[in-house]
Formats: structure tokens, C-alpha cells, sequence
């Protein structure tokens, strides 16, 4: 056998170390998996072929190639995948992943086309990971297909391009043209022989779509009537165009293209102008607000009709005046005022918060201004819920004091004292409630408040010297009305009756403690107003309804003695009464429960309905009409009396006081019957089991006859249903309505008095 040489032992063994480190190291690099996905827009189809190639192929397969049968797949390769595909264990190196096949795709008008692909990447496998590749078939672009007409037909001639890229300029064969557009406004422009126009199209999604461009359609067109300015404009040569526009005598067509023009070279002022002259306003105004120029920019905008935005402009100038106006015009009006009340202008302010419905501020403002017939007219439009009702009610009694008119004066002072009863109210507020009465000429009153207010102060000197005043006052005034010719001459030394002292007096006239000399007995004398006699209509209706009175003999009505005239006052005797009127009772308690608000609603009806069954209207039932004596009885008082005083009124223009107990058929001057009576029966009740009229600011008259009646258990959650539903019937608005008679009303309140007192 022959010997091997050292050189060829040397030679074998150095390729079997090289096949060994080969190995070696194809174990060291290790393997890792590669996965491959295709994303396309759904639900279309595709077919892809997937290789790892070591290297960068300068043909890939596919390219060009018809369709045929795939070739088999391998660890390298793999055919005919729909959307992804999974390479595992392949050795760890750099490949590249080359992607052939085809696809569906969506084309216009709903069809589907198909396309060929032929993709490469790179990447990089490391040991024991698994690298990702995705290839993006989606459409980047829409397809939007432009048909271009003129005179309901295809313009053959047409062209297409988009706004501000003149490369995009195309021909469209038979009036159609198509365009790949990305997301977003487009403008495009479309133009053939002598006119053109544009559209804009917003691209929010890639579908395709389709869009007609109708040259003849006004509101798309820029110009028509000149051919040399469709081949500039739609190159974008709009300076170009407007010239020739302008040659062709298209002055507001040529002024808008230039203004265009000036706006994308950024000459604003000269854009501006031009907007200006060819009637834009809103662009032009827009211009001029971004160079500052603000009364300018409001002027356009105004121009334009934006009123807001106007006077945001206005506004912004620091020309508060005429941004007020325009913001009123606009119709904001909380703008409007906060403008003029800047600019100091509160006349304009009291006009805008009048129509905002602000009356109270609208008041306030007049009365600052010395306008007291607008402030007067304003706070008594304040609704009775406005937190500051019982500031309007001082500010129009003040008001009505100071123009004499004492009676609303004084109803308004009380209207203000009723959300603030003396005996809580702030020290302030009753003394200007004590002087007002006194000022009104009513010292018995403001005795009587200041009376009130005494225990309450810690310095109470200031307001006895007050009330020494007036007690002095009301004394000399008794002493001077009874040294007067009509009282000396009817109630002197002759007299049947003697006068013993004053115990009342009000709207119907003085009341007097008096003797009768000739039976032995006191009696309560009620002398009438002076004024009656200069009525014969009331002194007619106070004969009559007094005689029909004195007939009345009912335990629950005020039994009258005596009606008769002497010395020139008219006057009536009636039995003498201890104890007070519901409206005293109400002032010290407060409310009533229930069960003795029905108690004494019996003793009401029973008076009322033995009254009606003579055919006698009461037509003033009321609180203060309402006497409950010492034995716990009540007494009607004044039977007859009302259409007297309503007479007396009406001839000598006396203002009425606020009728809160008049039914609506009364205050509306309309005939009336017992049911009026069974009306302010109602009211009357509502008073007692609530403590306030139901009805009680604002225009009264117009809400006892318009506004719904309020349910009395929103006050007194704890009022038994059946006597919330006796008061509503009672004040229902038509007659008809209510029950129709008093008996009717007392049957219901029978078993609510029966109730037991919790």
C-alpha cells in the first residue's frame, strides 16, 4: 500500500476543519421564522406568490408574466396565499421577501379591476425571533372620474386641472377626465371654449366616485363670454385671466380673479380691494380684520349682513356704540348691553334690558335717569318670585307718594311689608314703612307700626319722640274733624246719637263708639265719605241696598239698626262688635289649620247663603269684611255697602283699591250675581288656610281673570285634598263653574270641621 504524502494529509484535513467550522457555525447562527402578510382593502380577493431570496432579484416573478399554473411550494417559497403566510425555522441571516401576484381592486362606477404586483424587502432573521413583513396593497389615492358638461352634452373640448397645480392639467376625451386624489378639499377647475368653472371636492374616503361639472350651472361658474382667459385661469395665471376678463368689459369677474390672485401672493390690501369692488364683502371684511383694520372689517361684514360678526369687530375696534347696535340687531341682546353699559349710554341699556324681560334692572336704570314714568312702568312688570319684589314695591310707593298718589302709595308700602312683616322686617325697612304712612296722611297706622317697633330697639328714644308726635297729630286732627260743620251739625247736642270715640275707619267710611240717646244703648256708627253726596247714583244704590240689609236677621251678619242722613253726612248704625276681623287674626297667627279655617267657612256660608236667598249680593267679601267676636262667632259686615263705594269711585275718579278678591266677571265691569260672592268666598279661604292671597303682585285684575289659581297645597302640603278642591271650584273663572250655591260649599267644609286637630 502505498503511503499518502504529508501534503495531501495537510490538504484533506484543512477542508474537513472547514466543513466542520461551517458547520459549527451554521448551529451557532441558529433559526428564527418570518411572517409575511398582505394587506388589501376588503372584501376583494387575491392570489400571491412568497419567496426569501439570498439576494436582490433585478426581475421579479411575476412582473409581466401571463397567469399560470404556481409553481410548488418550499421551505423558502411559498404559492397561492390568499393574505399572510408563516415561515418556520428558517436559518438566521438577511433575505430578501419578494411578493408577486395579483389583486382585486375597486374601480369606477362600481366595477372591479384587477392589477398585477411585484414587491421586495429586505430583512433581517435573528435566532429564536420571528421577523414581520407587511406589504400595503391599500389605495393610496381615489379615483375620481370628472364629466364636464355643456348644454346637457359631453364638452368634448373640456380640460381639467386642479387649483394651484398647473401640471395637472388634462384633456377630457369625451367630456370625461380622470384625476387620483389624496384625502382632503380639493378645488378643481374645469373650463372649454369661452367659459369656465370649478367645484370643490372633499375626499374623506378612497372609494371612487364620480363628480359632474356643468359649465352652464351659475353657481359653479367663474366666468363665461371670454375665451382668452380659460387657458390662464386654469393654469393658475389668474392675473392673466382678470386682464383679459377685464378687456372683455367683465369688470366684477376680472376684479375677483385679481383678488384671488393678490390673496395667494399675499398682498392682502390689494386682495382686499379687489374684493370690495367686485362685491364680496365677507372675504374682503375678513382681509381686513387680519390687517388690523377692525371698524373697516365691521363695516363689510355689517354690509354683508353677519351683524355678529360686525360687531365682534366693533366690538374689538373699542367702538362699543355701534357694536351694541349691531349686536342688538343680531339679536343678542346680553352682548348688546354689556356694550353699552361700557360705553356709558344707559338709556340704550334700559332699552335692551326691557326686551330681555329685566325689568327690575330696566326700573333701576330709569330711576337713575330721572325717567320716572319708565321706572314706574318697568317695576311693575317685576314678577312677585323676583328676589327683589319688595325692593320694586318700596321704590313705586316712594314713587307714587312723591306724585301724590297716596292710596297706590300705600298699597304698594303694604304689598312691600307683606314679604317683611313688621314685626320681622329690618329695623330700616319699618321705619321707612311708619314715615311713608304718615306722609300718606294715614297717622293712625304709623302710630301703630312705630308701637309695634318699640320693644325691639335698644334705643327707643328716637322713635317715642316720633310717636308722642304723632299721637299729638291724631289728636289734634280728631279735635279739628270734630269741630268740622258737617259732624258738629249731624252728631251735636240733638243728635239721637252721641259720639263716644273712634274705633275704626277704612275705604267705606269713619267708625264710631256712639250712644243711641233715645233706646239707651252703644252702638257701632258708621259715618260714609263726604264725597258720597256728590254721586245721586251712589246715594240711590246706598238707600236701596241698606234698606234691603237692614232686613237681614241671620246670627252670622252684622245685624243694622239704623240708615238715615243727617246734617248733610250720610250715615248707618249697626250693633257693637268686641273682637277683631279675620285679617287681625291672620296677622297675629299667621295661617289657620284647616280644620278651624272650615269651622269658620261654615259660619261664612251660612251668612252668605241666608244673604243670597233674599236676593242680596254682599259683592266685598274679604278678610277685613269679616268680624269674629269675642264668642267665636263671625259677622258679616258691610252688606250693600260695595256698590256704593264702587258708585262714589267711579263719579269723582277715585282710584279702587287692588281688587285681590274680585271675581273675574266683577273686575272685568261685567253684571254679577251671588257667585261673585262665592268667589271671594273662595279667596277668602285660600287666605285662611295659606296665610297670603293667591293672587297677591303684579297685575292682579288680569291674573284673577287670566292666570291659573294656584293649588293651595303647593303651600300647605298638609291641606286635605277635599278642601284644596272646595277652593279651586269655588274660584273657578266661569261662573258656571262654581258651586252654585253656599249651601253647596258648606256641605263640603261640614265634614273637614268635623275632622280632628293633629
Amino acid at each position: 500500500m502505498e503511503a499518502i504524502p504529508p501534503i495531501a494529509w495537510a490538504a484533506g484535513a484543512t477542508v474537513l476543519a472547514v466543513a466542520l467550522l461551517g458547520l459549527l457555525a451554521r448551529r451557532l447562527r441558529g433559526r428564527g421564522d418570518v411572517v409575511v402578510v398582505v394587506d388589501y382593502a376588503s372584501p376583494r380577493s387575491g392570489c400571491f406568490d412568497v419567496r426569501l431570496a439570498r439576494r436582490r432579484e433585478r426581475r421579479l416573478r411575476g412582473e409581466g408574466d401571463e397567469p399560470g399554473e404556481p409553481p410548488a411550494s418550499s421551505r423558502l417559497e411559498r404559492n397561492a396565499i390568499a393574505r399572510e403566510t408563516h415561515f418556520r425555522g428558517v436559518p438566521a441571516r438577511s433575505y430578501f421577501v419578494q411578493l408577486s401576484g395579483r389583486f382585486e381592486r375597486a374601480a369606477e362606477g362600481g366595477g372591479v379591476r384587477t392589477e398585477r404586483v411585484a414587491l421586495e424587502e429586505e430583512i433581517r432573521v435573528a435566532r429564536g425571533r420571528t421577523a414581520r413583513v407587511s406589504f400595503d396593497l391599500r389605495p393610496k389615492l381615489c379615483a375620481v372620474e370628472i364629466l364636464v358638461v355643456r348644454g346637457g352634452r359631453p364638452a368634448r373640448t373640456a380640460r381639467v386641472a386642479l387649483d394651484g397645480d398647473p401640471t395637472s392639467l388634462r384633456l377630457a376625451r369625451e367630456g370625461v377626465v380622470r384625476l387620483d386624489l389624496g384625502p382632503g378639499l380639493h378645488r378643481i377647475l374645469a373650463g372649454a371654449e369661452d367659459c369656465a368653472a370649478e367645484r370643490s371636492l372633499e375626499i374623506e374616503d378612497l372609494a371612487p366616485r364620480r363628480l359632474e361639472i356643468d359649465l352652464d350651472e351659475p353657481t359653479g361658474r367663474v366666468f363665461t363670454e371670454c375665451r382668452a382667459a380659460v387657458e390662464p385661469f386654469l393654469r393658475g395665471d389668474l392675473s392673466v385671466a382678470a386682464t383679459a376678463l377685464e378687456r372683455a368689459g367683465q369688470a366684477e369677474r376680472a376684479n375677483l380673479l385679481a383678488a384671488r390672485f393678490h390673496r395667494l401672493r399675499g398682498a392682502s390690501d390689494e386682495a382686499a380691494e379687489r374684493f370690495e369692488s367686485a362685491g364680496r364683502w365677507i372675504e374682503a371684511a375678513e382681509l381686513r380684520a387680519e390687517r388690523g383694520e377692525l371698524d373697516h372689517a365691521g363695516e363689510l361684514f355689517e354690509r354683508a349682513g353677519d351683524l355678529s360678526r360686525a360687531a365682534e369687530m366693533y366690538n374689538a375696534g373699542g367702538d362699543l356704540i355701534r357694536a351694541g347696535c349691531a349686536y342688538e340687531e343680531a339679536g343678542d341682546l346680553e352682548a348688546a348691553a354689556v356694550c353699552y353699559r361700557e360705553a356709558g349710554e344707559k338709556e340704550r341699556v334700559a332699552a335692551v334690558l326691557e326686551k330681555l324681560g329685566a325689568s327690575f334692572e330696566a326700573a333701576v336704570l330709569a330711576q337713575e335717569l330721572g325717567d320716572e314714568g319708565r321706572a314706574v312702568r318697568n317695576f311693575q312688570q317685576v314678577p312677585g318670585q323676583h328676589p327683589e319684589y319688595a325692593r320694586c314695591c318700596r321704590a313705586l310707593a316712594d314713587i307714587f307718594l312723591g306724585q301724590g298718589r297716596h292710596e297706590l302709595a300705600v298699597q304698594k308700602a303694604d304689598e312691600a311689608m307683606t314679604f317683611a312683616r313688621p314685626e320681622r322686617a329690618p329695623v330700616e325697612t319699618v321705619l321707612w314703612y311708619a314715615k311713608l304712612l304718615d306722609d300718606a296722611g294715614r297717622l293712625e297706622r304709623a302710630l301703630e307700626v312705630l308701637e309695634r317697633l318699640r320693644p325691639r330697639l335698644t334705643d327707643p328714644k328716637p322713635v317715642e319722640a316720633r310717636i308722642l308726635d304723632l299721637r299729638q297729630r291724631i289728636s289734634d286732627a280728631r279735635k279739628a274733624d270734630s269741630a268740622t260743620v258737617p259732624v258738629a251739625a249731624a252728631f251735636g247736642e240733638g243728635s239721637r246719637y252721641q259720639l263716644l270715640d273712634e274705633i275704626g275707619s277704612g275705604g267705606m267710611g269713619v267708625v264710631y263708639r256712639a250712644r243711641d240717646r233715645r233706646l239707651g244703648r252703644e252702638v257701632a256708627l258708621k259715618r260714609l265719605p263726604d264725597k258720597l253726596e256728590a254721586s245721586p247714583q251712589a246715594i240711590d244704590f246706598f238707600l236701596r241696598e241698606a234698606r234691603a240689609a237692614a232686613a237681614l236677621n241671620h246670627p252670622n251678619i252684622v245685624t243694622l239698626y239704623d240708615v238715615d242722613q243727617e246734617g248733610g253726612a250720610f250715615f248707618l248704625t249697626m250693633e257693637l262688635l268686641h273682637g277683631r276681623t279675620l285679617t287681625q287674626v291672620l296677622r297675629k297667627l299667621g295661617r289657620l289649620t284647616p280644620v278651624a279655617a272650615a269651622r269658620l267657612g261654615l259660619q261664612i256660608a251660612a251668612g252668605l247663603g241666608y244673604a243670597h236667598g233674599r236676593r242680596i249680593v254682599h259683592r266685598d267679601i274679604k278678610t277685613s269684611n269679616l268680624f269674629y267676636t269675642q264668642e267665636n262667632v263671625v259677622k258679616i259686615m258691610d252688606f250693600g255697602l260695595a256698590k256704593m263705594l264702587e258708585e262714589v269711585r267711579r263719579a269723582n275718579t277715585v282710584i279702587a283699591g287692588t281688587p285681590y278678591y274680585m271675581a273675574p266677571e266683577q273686575s272685568a265691569g261685567e253684571s254679577v250675581d251671588h257667585r261673585a260672592d262665592l268667589y271671594a268666598f273662595g279667596v277668602t279661604l285660600f287666605e285662611l288656610v295659606t296665610g297670603r292671597r293667591p293672587f297677591h303682585e303684579g297685575d292682579v285684575a288680569y291674573q284673577h281673570r287670566h292666570a291659573p289659581v294656584p293649588d293651595p297645597r303647593e303651600i300647605v302640603p298638609e291641606l286635605p285634598r277635599e278642601f284644596a278642591e272646595l277652593i279651586l271650584a269655588l274660584m273657578a273663572k266661569r261662573p258656571d263653574d262654581r258651586p252654585c250655591r253656599a249651601e253647596d260649599a258648606a256641605a263640603r267644609l261640614e265634614p273637614l270641621a268635623r275632622s280632628i286637630e293633629s
